[in-house]
């Protein structure tokens, strides 16, 4: 699901967004047994209003803590069937709340996606706002209005209320106890939904805006469309002024950094080492190894709310999941793999209802480990004190001539493979012909990919142990190309074994000899490998050194597979297509498009290789 919503819509209480129904389904019976419905407009500190829906318990005995849910996605239809964040928590005694962002469905003033920080604050002026302003006045007015609340609040969302429940966390109110910021947004230039390293992300940002197509074959109608300047042109009018926002700004510059909000996340909003301000609230940050949406968010919310833990009070838990697999449904199986066990639920059971009783039930005795993550290809669960966990030996694969992937430096002199990229006929990121974007490609087979002329593959022997990686995958290419410009996409990629004899396992019923299931991938787009904010072009012909991060992995690569490593020019349409020549993209025209000869060396004088954590 895209989270981009469109800039400068202003809504008065009421009235919902052209095309956005609002929900009219009633509660369900369960819900009705358990809780009184409440509607509320909370006042902001400017004097707008933020419509909010409260579930009262019935049971009036005790007091309650608050689960709050901030949203863009219509607080009235939440809570119609399960109130609060899964069936396993609805009956432990919570007030929950919905809340409509400002400016959505609702809720009144002006809505703006990834709307950003204010420096500063609370020190600037007390009507200016912002997302962690607006959660502290909702917080203080439910602590201050609700009957039978115990102060103590929580607050958890996925995707992009996961957001806003890391916005929550900046200058937070003194009874916001603990957060789940689930799959959150952090950077959508540098690796969320929008751009991965400088990338555009073409089907989420198109099909988001208002255009309202329905294409069968998606590879086919983008490339009709041309260059990516012909969507305004042809299909948004000037009507999505967040597209038009991102054609105009093709590097990092503030628009994008005013929308960054792992900057925010520091110790000086809760006090020094030494004076201390605030505690900061718990924290458990959820994820997916498998989510197409904000696994970099997730990643990297995660490594800026751990640097603040001094009171060993942040959690972190990762699972073979896709975008938001964790809060629903079993998660017993994804795509071919079949991971044995129900997942998702022991998630939704084990760790966020104990996580959330510790800290606003004051459940002491309920233990949960600093990380806890499953292991797809062993198919285990495993917990540890930190993540990347520790001990963990550093490791490199080196590419070798011959298409061959191994742990020793090439010795050799200029060695390289070669071949032709061309835009006229990219690498299409699934090989299933679909309409819509869907997040199976992530870990998808690759067959179809490494057979291409255009993509250039090297592979370990079959293992003789097993290996499992955990943490990022440092990439580190030289490669060069004939023109001035190219993107650069890795995939880490599992092969399964050819076996003979037995039948192998197999996952939802197919067959799995000779698998390539896709474990990580990423792009950077080339004129950014130095600079997000200044780039440069390539000098042709000459070998250049291109580095950058795979989001991190955990998984297990088993004895008698091969890892495959896959190199690419082109990811299409997932990103948008590189014209291969030095130019602001954005603006390009179809002349701009060259064919180019792509060169990866791996030799002495240029190891391309990858590093790794290697879990012992």
């Amino acid at each position: 699901m895209m989270k981009r919503l469109g800039f400068g819509i202003l809504l008065s209480a009421g009235v919902t967004l052209a095309g956005a129904a609002v929900t009219e389904k009633p509660d369900s019976a369960a819900v009705l047994a358990s809780f009184t419905r409440e509607e509320y407009r909370i006042p902001m500190r400017d004097g707008i209003r933020l419509f909010t829906v409260v579930y009262l318990p019935h049971d009036h005995t005790t007091s309650h803590p608050i689960l709050l849910n901030r949203t863009p996605y219509d607080a009235f239809g939440k809570g119609r069937n399960v109130v609060g964040p899964s069936e396993f928590m609805m009956h432990d005694g919570y007030i929950i709340a919905y809340q409509d962002v400002r400016g959505r469905y609702r809720s009144e003033g002006t809505f703006e996606d990834v709307r950003p920080i204010i420096t500063g604050l609370p020190s600037h002026p007390p009507t200016e706002t912002d997302e962690s302003t607006d959660a502290f006045d909702t917080i203080d007015w439910l602590v201050k209005n609700l009957p039978g609340n115990s102060h103590k609040v929580g607050l958890w969302g996925m995707s992009y209320p996961g957001f806003y429940a890391t916005c929550a966390m900046i200058n937070p109110h003194p009874d916001l106890a603990a957060v789940s910021p689930q799959a959150p947004i952090a950077d959508w230039f540098l690796g969320d939904d929008a751009h991965h390293n400088g990338a555009l992300f073409l089907m989420d940002e198109f099909y988001s805006g208002p255009a309202k197509v329905s294409p069968n074959d998606a590879y086919a109608f983008f490339m009709n469309l041309g260059p990516v300047a012909n969507a305004d042109r042809r299909y948004f009018h000037g009507k999505d002024q967040l597209w038009n926002n991102e054609m105009a700004h093709p590097n990092y510059d503030e628009f994008w950094s005013a929308r960054a909000i792992l900057p925010h996340l520091k110790l000086t909003q809760f006090g020094t080492a030494t004076v201390t301000v605030r505690t900061p609230p718990a924290t458990l940050v959820t994820g997916g190894w498998f989510d197409a949406e904000d696994l970099y968010g997730t990643i990297h919310t995660h490594r800026a709310l751990s640097r603040l833990s001094t009171r060993k009070n942040h959690y972190f838990a990762m699972g073979p999941w896709r975008h938001g697999g964790w809060s629903s449904g079993p998660g017993n199986a994804l795509g071919d793999l079949d991971f044995e066990t129900s997942t998702a639920e022991y998630y939704r059971q084990n760790i966020e209802q104990r996580f959330f009783a510790r800290y606003l039930m004051d459940n002491q005795t309920t233990e949960i480990a600093p990380v806890t993550t499953f292991f797809a290809g062993e198919n285990q669960w495993h917990t540890f004190q930190q993540w990347p966990p520790s001990p963990a030996t550093t490791a490199t694969l080196y590419l070798e001539p011959g298409g061959k992937l191994g742990p020793t430096p090439p010795t050799g002199d200029e060695s390289f493979v070669e071949y032709t990229a061309d835009p006229a006929h990219p690498v299409p990121y699934q090989e299933k012909i679909s309409g819509t974007r869907g997040t199976e490609y992530m870990d998808a087979d690759q067959r179809f990919a490494s057979r291409r002329p255009d993509v250039v593959v090297f592979q370990t022997p079959p293992l003789e142990t097993d290996i499992t990686m955990v943490g990022p995958i440092q990439c580190d290419l030289y490669v060069s190309t004939s023109e001035t410009d190219a993107d650069w996409v890795v995939k880490i990629v599992d092969v399964w074994p050819d076996f003979k004899s037995p039948n192998p396992p197999t996952g939802n019923g197919r067959d799995m000899r000779s698998l390539q299931t896709l474990v990580r991938a990423d792009v950077m787009r080339g004129k950014f490998r130095n600079s997000f904010e200044h780039p440069e072009p390539f000098v042709t012909g000459q070998p250049t050194q291109v580095k950058f991060a795979l989001n991190d992995v955990g998984y297990t690569f088993k004895q008698e597979h091969r890892i495959m490593v896959q190199i690419q020019n082109s990811w299409f349409p997932l990103v948008d297509r590189n014209p291969q020549i030095f130019c602001n993209i954005n603006q390009a025209t179809p002349s701009d498009f060259k064919k180019a000869q792509m060169k990866v060396y791996h030799d002495k004088t240029h190891e391309s290789h990858f590093e790794y954590l290697q879990l012992k």
